[in-house]
């Protein structure tokens, strides 16, 4: 069956990765790194249309991720930041760089999934 969906998850903690991955829907592709650029690597191998990014990264942040993700797809690709930080000033670079949401950990993976679930079925078309 063809995945309904990409998602590419960009999380250095092992354990919230694989509780992501666990909870997405089995007819989703889902495509993971623990770095900025093995996620870069992957969103320009598997051009997924859903992104969940964590804040802090290895190599960078997640917001430097974002902005680079939205120079590579513009607008076709929904962007998730998933953070520990709370600040407003986390969710205001968050979003300054593209992120359509701003997700604090700990987080309810039903409302991740419903999200995202959401946005599949508004997926956007990729600028390529």
């Amino acid at each position: 069956m063809h995945p309904s969906a990409t998602l590419l998850l960009v999380e250095d903690d092992e354990p919230i990765r694989d509780l992501v991955i666990a909870t997405v829907p089995d007819h989703w592709a889902v495509v993971a790194a623990a770095d900025i650029e093995t996620g870069m690597a992957l969103a320009e191998e598997h051009q997924p249309n859903l992104a969940v990014l964590d804040l802090h990264l290895p190599g960078g942040t997640g917001v430097t991720l974002c902005t680079r993700l939205r120079g590579r797809f513009g607008t076709g690709l929904h962007i998730a930041m998933l953070t520990a930080d709370p600040t407003e000033d986390a969710r205001r670079d968050a979003i300054a760089a593209g992120a359509d949401a701003f997700l604090t950990k700990p987080f309810s993976p039903v409302k991740l999934i419903e999200l995202l679930e959401t946005w599949s079925r508004h997926r956007r078309e990729p600028l390529r």
